[in-house]
């Protein structure tokens, strides 16, 4: 990285995680890098169906879960394999006055601190990754959710910088990354479900109406053909409770 981007990426830092420290962002940013990803993903699957106004069907549920579930597993992948080629340390191993929360208590780097070894890296930032990964997938499924999970996903990257995990170009490069990855397996999750539907379509009963009322075998019965005043309408494909309640009507009393 040329000494100009890396003095520029740890200016933003000290902007963040030092001059803008208040007390609210101290707990509300570390209960947003706890665990937003388990969450999201239950709130984001809800969102799907709330937006896109489909009847809930158990059924249809495994295709978004493994839509979610594979773009999320990619970011991972794809993050950790950048951390451990690059190892880049983290900045509350490498810079002092670094404000960080320990998983216990707030602390900062002393002034003098000259750097210890790190066992985990900073490039580029899996929460920031994950999180773009999953909103960019759902924005897919559902657009009508994309101002509600990208803010999300924007306040998750925020914090991974507040809290001294992460530099600033982590963070945007993991955003970049997730949401490259959430895209592609948002438009293999609407492929799918076009053909799925498609599919379904095809294999719909058909069902012919007569006299308004629908044959039980789906074809018009022999009394009906004879009567003078009968209509025969051709079959339009009915499925799930509409097919059941035509069956039903059909029947004999």
């Amino acid at each position: 990285m040329p000494d100009w981007l890396l003095n520029l990426d740890v200016a933003v830092f000290r902007l963040i995680n030092h001059d803008w420290r208040n007390a609210f962002f101290d707990a509300g940013m570390t209960a947003l890098s706890k665990d937003p990803l388990f969450w999201g993903l239950l709130v984001g699957t809800g969102l799907i169906y709330f937006y896109t106004k489909r009847r809930f069907d158990w059924r249809r549920l495994w295709l978004p879960l493994l839509a979610l579930g594979l773009s999320l597993g990619t970011a991972d992948m794809v993050s950790n394999i950048c951390k451990e080629s690059l190892e880049r340390p983290r900045p509350q191993h490498r810079l002092s006055g670094v404000h960080f929360f320990d998983g216990k208590k707030w602390t900062s780097t002393p002034e003098d601190f000259q750097g210890r070894a790190s066992r985990s890296y900073s490039f580029f930032s899996n929460h920031a990754a994950n999180s773009m990964a999953l909103a960019a997938t759902l924005a897919v499924m559902a657009p009508q959710a994309a101002p509600l999970v990208y803010p999300l996903s924007a306040a998750v990257g925020y914090s991974r910088v507040y809290l001294g995990k992460h530099y600033p170009s982590d963070v945007l490069c993991g955003w970049l990354a997730g949401w490259l990855i959430g895209t592609l397996y948002g438009g293999l999750y609407r492929r799918c479900r076009s053909w799925l539907d498609a599919r379904g379509r095809e294999k719909a009963p058909r069902l012919t109406l007569v006299d308004g009322r629908p044959a039980p075998d789906g074809r018009p019965a022999p009394a009906a053909r004879r009567s003078a005043g009968g209509r025969v309408l051709p079959g339009l494909p009915v499925r799930g409770l509409r097919a059941k309640e035509a069956r039903r009507r059909a029947a004999p009393d």
